[in-house]
Order: C-alpha cells, then structure tokens, then sequence
C-alpha cells in the first residue's frame, strides 16, 4: 500500500462532481488513511460503500461492527469526520441510558463537534456538545424509539477549509489518534 498523502480541496470536489475516477483516488486514501490507523490503534478496518459514490472507513474491536459501537472515517463534500457510532438500538438504549452528559459536554473539547441521530442515510436530528442535558438526552432516546433503523453519532468534524493546512499534512493522523483515544471512553457507557 502507497503513502498516505492527506485530503485536497479536489478530494471533497470530487463528490459534487461524481468524477468517478477522482472518487476513487478518494476511496483509496481513505482506504489507506483506516489501514494506517489501524495499524496504529488495532481492531478490525475496512472500507463500506453506504450509497453510489459514497463510502467510510470503520475501525472495530469486533469483526461484525454494527454488533458494538464502532469508529467511522467519514469524507464528504464538505468535512472529513472521525465518528464514533453505535447502530444497535438496544445499544443505542443502553448507551444513552448510562452515559454522563457533563463527559459528552467536555468532549467538544477535542474541536467542532455534533451528536446526531440518523435514520438510515437521512439525519433526523443534530446537537452540539457544550450545553446537553438530561432533556436533550431522551430527547434523542424520543427520536431512537421512534426510528425503525436509528444510528448515532458522535462526530469529529474536520471542515474541507482544513485541507491546506492539517488534512494535508501529517499531523491529521497524529490528530484523529489523539480524537480517536479520547472519544473510545465512550464505550464504558455501553
């Protein structure tokens, strides 16, 4: 596998203009970037494609990684997002029952973040960490209940305008293991 040379700015303009061939110069950094994480942080990775043109990197404790939360590396026209995600709703349940709203409020310290609950490939709700509360908390579980195919997230958001500066530097691998490590004590509340 080739050196991973970090994101351009053509990198996220390659999913509005659905050049396939830059898509996959895409697919494969992306690619390279899980294995290197991986080989740094250990589990399970691979690469998914979740609609035409569009695909993450998961990195697993489990070979099956829908069976426990997971860690996404996500690109897109607009960020590239370190993820962590849980598609479990019994999980999600157990989760969100057990987690301590003052630690997802001091994890926003780790840069732009968002927690959102997805339905399938349709974002049903967003909040940002800094002011959540036990409200907001079964507000989501509200949402959870009512959603046949929820996903929850908790993102590291790194926008595009980064990609002059860290997402095309060596320092974005240093970064999302640092993201990494401190967003994986989340998995004590499952």
């Amino acid at each position: 596998m080739t050196k991973f040379t970090g994101f351009t700015k053509e990198d996220f303009d390659s999913f509005v203009l659905k050049d396939l061939r830059l898509l996959q110069k895409v697919k494969e950094k992306t690619e390279r970037l899980v294995e290197l994480l991986s080989k740094k942080l250990g589990g399970y990775f691979g690469l998914y494609e979740y609609r035409k043109g569009r695909f993450a990197g998961y990195l697993s404790k489990l070979r099956d990684r829908k069976k426990n939360a997971f860690f996404n590396i996500q690109l897109n026209a607009d960020d590239l997002s370190l993820e962590f995600q849980i598609e479990n709703k019994k999980l999600l349940f157990k989760f969100l029952g057990n987690v301590d709203v003052t630690v997802l409020n001091e994890l926003k310290r780790i840069g732009d973040c968002e927690i959102a609950i997805w339905d399938k490939n349709k974002k049903l709700c967003k909040l940002y960490p800094g002011n959540i509360d036990r409200a907001d908390i079964k507000f989501l579980l509200n949402k959870i209940k009512a959603t046949e195919y929820p996903i929850f997230k908790f993102r590291k958001i790194y926008p595009r305008d980064e990609a002059k500066k860290l997402l095309k530097s060596p320092k974005l691998i240093h970064d999302l293991t640092k993201s990494f490590r401190i967003l994986k004590t989340l998995d004590k509340y499952i």
